[in-house]
């Protein structure tokens, strides 16, 4: 959908006419395992689910839906990936997915793999979180889900999948985003800048001074 998918990632050869959805990260109970197995055994048969980060060891009858689905050919565990490999992966997928369950790390932040799927230039379809909501709301880089039945998620795939244009067109605006506001380069100098504005209102620090890639300190 995205673009032709490279041999290089541990995909067999007949997933490259099918759309590769990834989540990049350990697949867990906290992922909501659940509602990406029922994705799977609802949605449309030439759909995978790429897991690159392993799928943790839950309860008999949900290990059985995931051999049925590895077994079927519609969920695909690349298990610990190197983290100089996991960008190839990425590149290779359609979409990125994001599923969380509630938990108050959601208020204010986004998961790193939503900065990953970015930096890949992929769709992006998430929780409605606000700390996600912020960033794919701003750079208008994926779709945001305001529930949590499949059916949504299934209608929000199928929107990508039918929409190519818009597909490229989100995953472009988040490559932009990450070059262009979230690459280390721009966060760094925020961040000197933040550490030189408090170093400076401190009663305990009496003399700071940066020259080029030098800080001088006095105490």
């Amino acid at each position: 959908m995205t673009g032709k998918k490279d041999d290089k990632i541990k995909f067999d050869c007949s997933i490259k006419e099918k759309i590769i959805l990834i989540h990049d990260g350990k697949l867990n109970k906290t992922i909501c395992i659940n509602r990406f197995l029922e994705l799977l055994e609802s949605g449309d048969d030439n759909w995978v689910l790429v897991v690159q980060g392993g799928i943790e060891k839950t309860d008999g009858a949900t290990t059985n839906r995931i051999k049925r689905l590895k077994e079927i050919g519609k969920l695909i565990d690349l298990e610990w990936v190197e983290y100089s490999q996991t960008g190839k992966t990425l590149e290779n997928a359609d979409i990125g997915i994001c599923l969380l369950e509630d938990h108050p790390n959601y208020l204010t932040a986004a998961p790193n793999k939503v900065f990953n799927y970015m930096y890949a230039g992929l769709p992006i379809i998430a929780d409605n979180y606000p700390g996600i909501a912020t960033i794919l709301k701003e750079h208008k880089c994926g779709i945001l889900l305001n529930d949590h039945s499949c059916g949504t998620l299934i209608k929000s795939i199928k929107y990508l999948i039918n929409n190519p244009d818009i597909a490229v067109k989100i995953g472009e605006e988040g490559k932009k985003a990450i070059l262009n506001k979230f690459a280390w380069e721009i966060e760094g100098c925020k961040l000197v800048s933040l550490y030189s504005e408090l170093m400076n209102k401190s009663p305990y620090v009496k003399y700071v001074k940066f020259e080029d890639e030098n800080i001088s300190t006095g105490i």
